[in-house]
């Protein structure tokens, strides 16, 4: 007889297995990721979004005579003549801009968002320093 050399049935179901148990753990954790890094990047665009309301006032401040009194409500997502405006100045943005929510900027400088939302997040600040992303709505800031 001939010297066949291969492997047998038992050694590949064997790699089989064993190639099964490392995709069922490795994928919660590669969802996990996916997950955060949306998460991560709906927080980053909310933060943007206020950052371009902060422009957009300081623009409409130079150049508008007319002062636009506080608090300054910016409401997306902008329909027709409403929202998305401070003053007579649009708020520009690159990127991805808010599906809806608004952002709220004081007399004493303190900007906060409520449910500004991106994809399937809803993003929330109220001290201006702490941004909170989330599936549902905050429904502490609602009116």
């Amino acid at each position: 007889m001939k010297n066949i050399k291969g492997f047998t049935l038992i050694e590949l179901l064997a790699v089989i297995i064993i190639l099964a148990i490392i995709a069922l753990i490795t994928t919660p954790i590669i969802l996990n990721v996916v997950n955060k890094a949306r998460l991560d990047a709906a927080k980053d665009k909310a933060w943007g979004t206020i950052d371009a309301v902060k422009v957009a006032y300081a623009q409409d401040q130079s150049d508008n005579e007319d002062l636009v009194p506080f608090p300054i409500e910016v409401s997306f997502p902008r329909v027709g003549n409403v929202g998305g405006s401070v003053g007579i100045t649009e708020v520009k943005m690159s990127g991805h801009k808010p599906e809806a929510g608004t952002v709220t900027m004081q007399e004493d400088g303190t900007i906060t968002c409520c449910n500004l939302k991106f994809g399937n997040y809803y993003c929330t600040t109220k001290d201006g320093n702490t941004m909170n992303c989330d599936t549902e709505q905050d429904q502490s800031c609602k009116k």
